[in-house]
């Protein structure tokens, strides 16, 4: 689920951030869909990162 996360994060990052070069977009598109996009993409990395960091940890003990 972890890997999951990281990689569902990365590929809306990714798609966020790259597909406003292909179409044309409106204002609000790009000033209020992309950055909310582009944090949900940063948070599901985040969660995924944490979640490996902390089974890591426990894996230890």
């Amino acid at each position: 689920m972890k890997v999951f996360f990281v990689l569902l994060g990365l590929g809306i990052t990714i798609v966020s951030l790259t597909h406003g070069f292909i179409s044309d977009i409106n204002m609000l598109h790009s000033l209020l869909v992309h950055p909310i996009t582009v944090l949900f993409g940063l948070l599901f990395v985040a969660l995924g990162l944490k979640g490996a960091k902390k089974t890591k940890l426990q894996s230890n003990d």
